[in-house]
């Protein structure tokens, strides 16, 4: 992970450094909530939900020509979800589930339209994704335990517009 950093950073300044025409971008994100519900009634029972997301997706390419660019994706993708319950004020059981996914894109870049400032771009991909997923349910009386594994190979095909903040800096939807 550390040595994939480094190759994105070393890009960056070798991009910046030449003026080239390569160019680094991504995104990374977090998400973190916590949700607490209390019921009364018969009985009292309260079950609250933790839950965290890490998102990193960094990419890099080479634009060919004025209207043609090539490059590598690589998104990184982990959650994680923890539920307890308690009625009566006991436990009742704990709900994990962790699901992870990476996936290693190579696409294509072609310019449809553009202006000084705008540009609308078709971007098409070939992927290939793996996912994870583990369930742990403890219970007062019982215990489960579930792995889940797959993997994708697929296409994708989208549209994107793209705004130049200045002759290094661009916003890309």
């Amino acid at each position: 992970m550390n040595r994939l950093i480094i190759v994105f950073i070393a890009l960056a300044t070798i991009s910046v450094a030449t003026n080239a025409q390569f160019f680094v971008e991504g995104s990374v994100g977090f998400e973190n909530s916590d949700v607490k519900t209390d019921r009364t009634g018969i009985s009292l029972s309260e079950t609250s939900r933790s839950s965290s997301t890490i998102i990193f997706s960094p990419q890099a390419g080479y634009w060919l020509n004025d209207n043609i660019a090539l490059g590598a994706r690589l998104t990184l993708y982990q959650s994680e979800a923890k539920d307890k319950e308690v009625r009566d004020l006991q436990p009742i059981g704990d709900t994990n589930v962790k699901h992870s996914r990476w996936r290693l894109s190579a696409f294509g870049r072609y310019k449809l339209w553009g202006t000084e400032k705008f540009s609308l771009l078709l971007d098409g991909s070939l992927f290939y994704e793996e996912n994870s997923e583990r369930y742990t349910n403890k219970r007062v009386d019982s215990f489960q335990k579930s792995s889940t594994y797959d993997s994708k190979i697929g296409i994708g095909l989208f549209p994107a517009v793209t705004y130049d903040i200045n002759e290094r800096l661009r916003d890309e939807k």
